[in-house]
């Protein structure tokens, strides 16, 4: 995925990186219980590294899930 960086800071905004529904999720979860370590990955620039990562498993685990479940469920003919 391309994103827009910015000259002045390494770690581009929550604006200019798209980081997927999954990954947003886990962002807004970590603003809110975890501040500390959302500080802490954001001073060394990889928070929007790992919330891509975040969405990037969980779309992989979705697709897992979908075809185990139709496996196991075909559907009617």
């Amino acid at each position: 995925m391309a994103y827009k960086t910015n000259q002045a800071i390494m770690e581009p905004s929550d604006e200019e990186v798209y980081i997927g529904s999954y990954g947003l999720e886990w962002l807004k979860f970590m603003k809110a219980y975890h501040p500390e370590l959302v500080e802490q990955m954001t001073t060394n620039n990889t928070l929007m590294v790992v919330a891509q990562l975040v969405d990037n498993e969980a779309w992989e685990y979705r697709e897992l899930l979908d075809v185990q479940y139709a496996k196991q469920h075909p559907r009617p003919t």
